[in-house]
Parts: structure tokens; sequence; C-alpha cells
């Protein structure tokens, strides 16, 4: 979000981007994790099988899903918040918590990856007038991935970048700010959420005005249980 509707706390979190300590991630990419537990749970996992219903009582649930029923005793929903108003739940969720999930504001981000040539050092660089990071980092054998990472937020500076329409702005953009790289241009790849139909935003954001009620996220309802970056406090 545009820093105007972030509250000033926020740059208690700063340092953290501006330190030399060493950062980890997931090898081979953060979907490695969703994978494995994937493939450990076998047939039991649907893909691009959306949610319809939720029929619930005190000790029973049961969810509706691309024609399917799923019977069971309990039910975690890690559902992005401001996705609940299209699952109809009978009874409906009380009111104390459709006004939680309510109140969940969401960000705006993308991302751009773009092959390079040659090999090159870990690197970080901020463009201050184009509002995007840009990175180089180490793979899983410990030589660094000849790939420039970029990472852009916020509305406006999503707009400026041209992202609906491609990431031919940003690519030159990035070619500016990165004259060292060995760009190849046309392997790059653009990760937008907005149009993603599964969450249509990036993650949720703390903004000004009334402050997110974490303990109301969380709180269960009857068999159901709450679950996601949403419901997770302060980070």
């Amino acid at each position: 979000h545009p820093a105007a509707s972030l509250p000033v706390a926020v740059l208690g979190d700063g340092s953290s981007l501006l330190n030399s300590d060493e950062s980890f991630r997931v090898a081979g990419g953060n979907q490695g994790v969703a994978h494995e537990l994937a493939r450990r749970l076998g047939p039991a996992v649907h893909l691009s099988t959306a949610v319809q219903a939720i029929t619930w009582s005190d000790d029973h649930v049961t969810v509706r899903a691309g024609g399917l029923d799923v019977a069971a005793d309990r039910a975690v929903l890690a559902i992005p918040a401001r996705l609940m108003g299209q699952i109809a739940c009978d009874p409906p969720l009380p009111a104390w918590k459709q006004a939680a999930l309510a109140g969940v504001a969401y960000g705006h981000a993308a991302k751009l990856a773009v092959p390079l040539h040659e090999a090159t050092g870990p690197s970080a660089t901020l463009s201050v007038p184009d509002h995007f990071w840009t990175w180089t980092a180490k793979g899983a054998d410990g030589a660094v991935a000849p790939v420039a990472n970029c990472f852009a937020g916020s509305a406006p500076a999503l707009a400026e970048l041209g992202v609906t329409a491609g990431p031919g702005r940003w690519l030159d953009r990035l070619a500016w700010l990165r004259p060292d790289l060995a760009l190849a241009p046309e392997g790059a790849v653009l990760t937008t959420w907005d149009d993603d139909p599964w969450i249509g935003a990036s993650y949720s954001a703390a903004l000004t005005g009334p402050p997110r009620q974490p303990a109301e996220l969380i709180r269960a309802v009857g068999p159901l249980r709450f679950a996601g970056e949403h419901t997770a406090g302060v980070h």
C-alpha cells in the first residue's frame, strides 16, 4: 500500500530490510512445501476445486466443492478473508466473525523474473522512483542463480510499471537500474496477484484506521477453525 495509508509503526520493522544478515529461502521455491504436503496426502488433495458451501453444526461440518461433499468432525478454513463472502455458510457465520473478516485489507504486488545470459554475484538494489526491489541470490547448489528477481508493491507502483499490459515497461526500468546485469528479456516471467481468481490481491496489510482483530480472526466457530496469513498477528 502507499505510505499514506500505513500506520507510522511500520517503520519499526524497516531495519530488517537494511541489514546484512543472510536470508534463507526454500530451495526450488516456497511452493515446494505445498507440493510435498500434496505428495504425502495423495488423492485426498483436490486441485482447482472451489468450495461453494459449508454446512455446520456444533460437532459436524460438511463442505461442498465441485459437486463433492466432504463430511468431517472439523474443518480448517485457510481461505483468504476477502473470499469468505463467496462461500455460502449454513448457518451463517456469527456477526463478529463476519466483521473481523471484512476488516482485513489486502495489498497489491507483482513479481518479475528475468533470466541472465551471464553469471553474477548476489545483490539487492531498490529503485526509489519506481518502487521495486531487484535481487540476485544463491540457489540450492550454492551458486548464484542466473536470474534477476523483482518485486513491486502498491497499486500506484504497479500502475506506473504498467503490469496489466505485460512486462515491457518494468523490463526497461530494470535495465536502467541494473546495467551490470546481462538480461535476457525474451524469457521474462511476470506474476501478478490482482487477476488471480483464488485471491485477487497479494497478502493482507495493516492500514490506518480501525485495527485488525487477530483474536476474532483466529477464534473458532463450532467445528470451524480459521487459518491463513491474515490470522498470523503482526507477522
